[in-house]
C-alpha cells in the first residue's frame, strides 16, 4: 500500500467524491461502472487493491438488504457448509484470539487436538514456528487450517508451562447435541445441549430423546446457549417433535 499520509487520503477521499457527483446511479450497470471507477480510483491513490474496494461495496449492498443478509466469501461459505454437513477437516478446537495467544476454549471429542492431549484453556504461542503475537489472530486462526494428513507444529502454554506438539488434521465430525444426561433422576429432568442445527440434528435429538425417556425422563430442558443457528429445516423437524399442530415456520422471499 502507498504512503497514506493525512494529505493522501484528503486527496483521495476528494476524487471519489468527484467521482460520485458525476454518476447517476439507475441500473445495475450504472452500479457497477461506478463501483469500478471508485476501486480505480482508490488503487490509484492509495494502493488499496480493486478487489478489497469491489468486495466492500458488495458486502454493503448486500448487508443492506435487511438484517439477516450478508455476504459470504468462498471461504466462509465453505465453513458454514463444514458446520451444516456437521463435519470439516482440522484440528478440533474451538479458539478465542487474544492480543498474544489463541484461546482454547474447547476440544471436541475424540478430534485430533483431543487426541494429542490439548486440553480447554490451553494458550497456542507458535504455529510452524510462527508466533501469534506477530502475525495477529486471524492470521494465526488460518494456519490452523490445511489438507487432511498435514502435520502442523503447535507451541502451547498450560498453567506457565510451555509445551510442543506435533498434531495432524483429520476429518471432524461436529457433534450438534452435548452433555445428554438425567440431571435429576428423582424429579425425572433430562438435559439436551443443542449446540447447531445440521442435517443430522433431528435424527440424534430423537434418539435422544428415546434413551431419556427410557432412563425415566418425565421432563427436559433443551439448552440452545451460544448456538449460532445452522440449517432452517433441521430446527423445524426439532420442534416437531414438540408440537403437534399449528404452523411452526413460514417463510417469504
Amino acid at each position: 500500500m502507498q504512503d497514506t499520509n493525512a494529505a493522501t487520503i484528503n486527496y483521495a477521499y476528494q476524487r471519489i467524491h468527484q467521482i460520485a457527483r458525476k454518476f447517476r446511479v439507475g441500473t445495475r450497470r450504472n452500479a457497477f461502472d461506478f463501483a469500478i471507477a471508485i476501486a480505480s480510483s482508490l488503487e490509484s491513490d492509495l494502493g488499496i487493491s480493486r478487489q478489497a474496494t469491489l468486495f466492500e461495496f458488495i458486502n454493503g449492498a448486500t448487508t443492506a438488504l435487511d438484517p439477516y443478509s450478508s455476504y459470504l466469501t468462498g471461504e466462509q461459505y465453505a465453513e458454514v457448509m463444514s458446520q451444516i454437513d456437521g463435519n470439516f477437516v482440522g484440528l478440533g478446537i474451538e479458539i478465542r484470539p487474544r492480543q498474544k495467544t489463541l484461546q482454547i476454549l474447547a476440544t471436541i471429542p475424540n478430534g485430533p487436538a483431543n487426541k494429542s492431549g490439548l486440553q480447554q484453556g490451553d494458550f497456542i504461542l507458535r504455529i510452524n514456528g510462527q508466533s501469534v503475537e506477530e502475525i495477529g489472530g486471524e492470521v494465526a486462526a488460518d494456519l490452523l487450517k490445511g489438507q487432511e494428513g498435514s502435520l502442523v507444529s503447535l507451541q502451547l502454554q498450560r498453567n506457565q508451562e510451555l509445551f510442543s506438539v506435533n498434531v495432524k488434521r483429520e476429518r471432524v465430525d461436529i457433534p450438534s447435541l452435548q452433555n445428554i444426561s438425567l440431571i435429576d433422576r428423582q424429579n425425572g429432568v433430562g438435559y439436551i445441549q443443542l449446540t447447531n442445527f445440521q442435517k443430522t440434528t433431528a435424527r440424534d435429538f430423537e434418539e435422544a430423546l428415546w434413551n431419556l425417556h427410557r432412563q425415566g425422563m418425565k421432563s427436559l430442558i433443551v439448552d440452545v446457549r451460544g448456538n449460532p443457528g445452522g440449517l432452517l429445516t433441521a430446527s423445524v423437524d426439532v420442534a416437531d417433535l414438540f408440537i403437534n399442530t399449528g404452523v411452526l415456520v413460514s417463510t417469504k422471499g
